[in-house]
């Protein structure tokens, strides 16, 4: 397994800004999500702003800390979401512990068995190969 350099620390902010007006009414709304790293640590939370012209506060929706350890293909999650609410449902806040394997921490893992032919013949001969019961080479 290949050796991960640690990164320095850094920060990041997504947002997305939505504004309308329907005459006289008008209306801005905000959804940011904030996140920091460090050390192997990435945390994020995300919150929402849906009328912030009516000086409406800020709602937190979700927040997460992720720790992934490469060495292991392993990933480690502490956080809280909302469900989304069916149809005939209301959303559910959950929060917990996550402990994975995570094998996208070392993309050159191969995690699925490779196909191989192999053979020998004493004579020269052909050989026809068929993959769901097409002719392939």
């Amino acid at each position: 397994m290949g050796s991960a350099q640690a990164s320095a620390p850094g920060g990041f902010l997504n947002y997305d800004f939505a504004a309308q007006r329907s005459g006289t009414n008008a209306s801005v709304g905000a959804n940011l999500e904030i996140g920091a790293f460090a050390a192997g640590l990435v945390a994020t939370t995300q919150v929402i702003n849906p009328n912030m012209s009516a000086h409406g506060r800020f709602i937190r929706l979700d927040s997460t800390i992720t720790m992934d350890r490469p060495a292991q293909l392993a990933g480690r999650r502490l956080g809280d979401s909302i469900s989304r609410g069916g149809a005939w449902g209301q959303p559910v806040r959950f929060g917990g512990i996550q402990w994975a394997s995570n094998f996208a921490t070392q993309p050159d893992f191969v995690t699925v068995p490779l196909p191989s032919v192999a053979g020998s013949s004493a004579l020269p001969s052909t050989a026809q190969v068929f993959v769901n019961n097409a002719l392939s080479y």
